[in-house]
């Protein structure tokens, strides 16, 4: 009978724990008034009544399992603590899937964890949005939870009767959530952004890891877009303009001055919509959008997948990446195929790589050994000493980087590629550097776009170094700068997405 107890407190307090999580995400109520406190009730029992069957579910398995090994103590025992300890993971993992939720836009999943990889490089993404408060959460909760059912069935009298009238004022509570958050759900929150907050967080990774186990064990991307999504993508209607002819005897009298040095700079994370060129609506990008004015813009342009190691095999090796969520770094380190700079190389060309990052990430080292850089250069070799997070360094030791290797031999031609990552995830402001107010739009993740608006508008601070330096070199009639994003970022708005790798958004 002790054993049936713990395990009835046991989804009781775990149902009760899964709702205070999604009031905890709900907030307060909007007002203290009887309208706004049913309104939140019945928002409450709209993305919680899922958690309350999983915890009634979970109760029937393990009363089927008590029921089965009736005959041996020792067997109920052990079923009740394993039970239990479940319950107290599902109660941690409820807990840290909503700050994962208030980040991602989702819950995690085997998906989003195969996306992730090496989380190495993670950390600072994480620790960004992990307070003392939230630890404490996180470790409390569950220490509570284990505390209160077995406070409850130590203080509490074994009630006299069958089971269903013992626990009948739970089964029609739990009757009543269920029919009542369903309708509610159905009625208000299929239409909103957050409407996936309803979800319960383990069955979720359960489910889609299984889904992926049941298949051919490769992680898919699903979801479908609305028809004002897939507008973005429609062929242009209008004509292109006639372009001028060619002069070819001015082209070949440059071509006849020296080869042309190149310098391809990727932006991590960076899409033309957040940038101040074009269409961008933001001034995050001043110099770049002065520098446009003697170039040409590209400013429709995709990235059929977000996930930098993939972008770098595409640009590097101008190959099409496969559609999946792995690094194609990592699982093909000698994929084959002819370097861009191997090109210059073999040309006459000085060539490096620079970035302020770790390029053991992803096994990017190896990927691009041997690929034509005469100098490949990271965090470790720039001439900053202090991470700025686990991403690494700031951008402006890249500009310095680049900046030292072109200034050692200039006569020479040289093809430089950089990858910036300042603009990674959690969008690390440098020490000292004020903040501008960039969002005045309705954005839902304004917080953290408005650290992303700041830490591009840095970056092309730094860059305007760099555009300097060849000016002053006199090289800027016979250097080819090209700046482009590996892929975007989104922010909640005009789209339902956020962060990157789950959708074109």
């Amino acid at each position: 009978m002790r054993e049936h107890r713990r395990l009835f407190w046991a989804a009781v307090w775990l149902a009760v724990t899964f709702v205070a999580v999604k009031a905890y995400y709900l907030g307060a109520p909007a007002g203290r008034t009887l309208v706004a406190a049913w309104d939140y009730v019945r928002d409450l029992a709209a993305v919680s009544y899922v958690d309350v069957l999983w915890a009634a579910l979970l109760w029937v398995c393990g009363r089927a399992a008590l029921r089965i090994a009736a005959s041996r103590p020792r067997a109920q025992r052990a079923i009740t603590a394993a039970v239990l300890g479940l319950a107290a993971v599902s109660c941690l993992y409820a807990l840290a899937s909503i700050f994962f939720f208030s980040v991602f836009g989702g819950f995690l999943t085997y998906q989003l964890l195969a996306l992730v990889g090496d989380v190495r490089m993670l950390r600072s993404s994480v620790a960004a949005q992990v307070t003392p408060a939230t630890l404490a959460a996180l470790v409390g909760v569950p220490m509570l939870f284990v505390a209160l059912v077995l406070g409850t069935v130590r203080l509490t009298k074994p009630a006299a009767g069958p089971w269903w009238r013992r626990g009948g004022v739970a089964l029609a509570l739990l009757v009543v959530w269920a029919i009542g958050g369903h309708v509610w759900f159905v009625k208000e929150w299929t239409t909103r952004r957050d409407r996936q907050v309803a979800g319960n967080a383990p069955w979720m990774f359960a489910s889609s890891w299984w889904q992926a186990m049941a298949g051919d064990g490769a992680v898919h991307m699903a979801g479908s877009f609305s028809a004002d999504d897939l507008g973005d993508f429609e062929p242009l209607r209008h004509a292109m303009p006639n372009l001028p002819a060619v002069r070819v005897r001015g082209a070949r009298l440059l071509a006849a001055r020296r080869p042309p040095n190149v310098i391809l700079i990727v932006l991590e994370s960076v899409a033309a919509q957040w940038a101040g060129l074009n269409h961008g609506s933001y001034d995050s990008t001043p110099n770049l959008k002065a520098e446009s004015a003697r170039g040409l813009v590209f400013d429709n342009f995709y990235a059929h997948i977000g996930r930098s190691s993939n972008s770098l095999a595409s640009i590097l090796l101008s190959t099409y990446p496969k559609l999946d969520f792995g690094d194609i770094t990592e699982e093909y380190p000698r994929l084959p195929g002819t370097s861009i700079a191997s090109v210059f190389h073999d040309r006459g060309y000085r060539t490096a790589f620079v970035t302020p990052s770790d390029l053991d990430w992803a096994d990017w080292r190896t990927f691009l050994d041997r690929r034509g850089f005469g100098e490949v250069i990271d965090h470790h070799q720039l001439p900053c000493t202090t991470l700025l997070s686990s991403w690494g360094m700031e951008d402006h030791c890249a500009v310095d980087g680049m900046i030292q290797f072109i200034e050692k031999d200039p006569a020479r031609p040289f093809f430089v590629m950089a990858w910036t990552q300042q603009t990674h995830h959690p969008y690390e402001p440098s020490p000292g550097v004020p903040m501008l107010e960039f969002v005045r739009d309705s954005v839902t993740d304004a917080y953290d776009m408005g650290r992303y608006l700041n830490v591009m508008h840095e970056t092309d601070h730094h860059l305007e170094r760099l555009f300097e330096t060849i000016r002053r070199a006199g090289l800027e009639q016979d250097t080819l700068i090209v700046v482009t994003g590996d892929h975007g970022q989104a922010f909640g708005a005009p789209h339902d997405s956020y962060m990157q790798g789950r959708t074109v958004y």
